[in-house]
């Protein structure tokens, strides 16, 4: 599976950068550098598949639901 696959399974509620990396060690023993999966999230972000939130000064990564066609 790709990296993309991997942080849709861990993110099933609001994350912050290091609790993404820690689920993604913690969950599929993959240890991956800060840049590169901060580089992949504001992709992720980019294309609409996550929201993107700070509170109390840190970023949350939310997967974003798709919404049904009107």
């Amino acid at each position: 599976e790709d990296m993309v696959e991997l942080i849709k399974k861990v993110l099933v509620q609001p994350m912050t950068q290091n609790d993404i990396m820690k689920a993604l060690f913690r969950n599929f023993d993959i240890k991956i550098q800060e840049k590169e999966l901060l580089g992949i999230l504001d992709d992720m972000h980019l294309e609409g598949e996550l929201n993107k939130t700070i509170k109390n000064r840190k970023v949350f990564w939310e997967y974003a639901r798709i919404r049904a066609l009107k």
